[in-house]
């Protein structure tokens, strides 16, 4: 059996034939669920199945703006960022959200980090020039 691919214009998604060798198509029909959103259909053809894109992406603007959501909520809530691994996890934002690409481990560190030299330089930059005397306490 083979399963076709129906690209809409707006579609970005990897173009790959998934043909059927044996009993097990799981990981072709999870990775297009998962990965593009494209969920099998009943309607059969005389070839196979034919799956279609139900989701619209989001313009990179609003990708990077949820991106910058999901950091902040790592960051402040003290998240874990393997957060962003778990299959659970992933399967709820799809949910919520399925135009919504999840960033990677990678990703996210790399997001925190830039965001904290930004922070610091702006903060050695704002005691530099306006802090005449600093006092540093701590509780043990």
């Amino acid at each position: 059996m083979q399963y076709q691919v129906k690209e809409t214009p707006s579609s970005a998604i990897c173009g790959k034939e998934y043909i059927q060798k044996n009993a097990f198509t799981g990981n072709a029909i999870s990775h297009l669920r998962l990965k593009y959103d494209i969920t099998q259909t009943e309607e059969k053809l005389s070839k196979g199945i034919v799956l279609t894109m139900k989701r619209k992406n989001h313009s990179k603007q609003r990708q990077i703006e949820l991106r910058q959501f999901l950091v902040d909520w790592v960051v402040l809530d003290s998240q874990p960022l393997s957060t962003v691994q778990s299959k659970t996890f992933w399967h709820f934002i799809h949910e919520l959200d399925s135009a919504f690409i999840m960033p990677s481990q990678e990703t996210v560190k790399k997001i925190i980090y830039d965001a904290f030299n930004y922070s610091f330089s702006q903060l050695k930059q704002l005691l530099l020039m306006n802090a005449a005397f600093i006092s540093l306490t701590m509780n043990l």
